[in-house]
């Protein structure tokens, strides 16, 4: 079958994210022996909701595996059917582990420790060019209702001294995230541009820079 495409799973990387959310986000990986790597990532981020902002920062670590899809293919006879895809160069990722979150609203804060996991594959060239695409779900709270406007400016100009928190509820939420990277791979570097979208109903772009050993 030949040697598997050497796809790098050690490396760090820093991105400027903009879009419904605006920050920056970082991240880390260290290749372990039988295809198993360790990853941490690190979010700062703007979340500019329909009618206020709301900051977002979280971090996450876990476990990863990776394989090749033809040899993912040739391992299962329930799989076999895939080897009419044009599989290979194509290494197939999961990853899973603990994250922590902390939202900032209205000078109110609210944290939490949750679990975030994602599955994705990698394809193309790792010495020239290769994309990522990924899908994944994390746990963190999230404004169950929005509020609108009317009750804003009322808000605003009551003498009341009711805060906009009284009137939302946060809790426990799953959201769904997923993503698209273009790498243009140079020796020891990459320039990393993305789009990525979430059950949030928001969307963004990517660009940010990978360094290899």
């Amino acid at each position: 079958m030949g040697d598997p495409m050497a796809y790098d799973y050690t490396y760090v990387e820093g991105h400027y994210v903009h879009g419904d959310k605006e920050g920056l986000r970082g991240r880390a990986s260290i290749a372990l022996p039988a295809s198993l790597y360790l990853y941490g990532e690190a979010d700062a981020i703007d979340v500019d909701g329909k009618h206020r902002e709301v900051e977002l920062s979280d971090y996450q670590f876990g476990v990863g595996f990776h394989i090749a899809a033809d040899r993912l293919a040739d391992k299962s006879s329930y799989l076999r059917v895939l080897k009419v895809l044009p599989l290979d160069g194509v290494d197939i990722f999961v990853e899973a582990g603990p994250r922590n979150w902390d939202f900032k609203s209205n000078n109110k804060n609210r944290s939490g420790t949750d679990v975030a996991a994602r599955i994705g594959w990698r394809f193309g060239n790792p010495y020239t060019w290769e994309c990522v695409v990924d899908a994944g779900i994390q746990r963190h709270a999230k404004m169950s209702r929005s509020i609108d406007q009317d009750t804003l400016t009322q808000l605003a100009t009551s003498q009341d001294t009711g805060d906009i928190d009284d009137y939302l509820e946060f809790n426990g939420s799953t959201e769904a995230v997923y993503g698209f990277k273009f790498l243009w791979n140079f020796p020891k570097a990459s320039l990393v541009v993305g789009v990525e979208g979430s059950s949030w109903d928001t969307h963004g772009v990517t660009i940010g820079l990978r360094l290899a050993p």
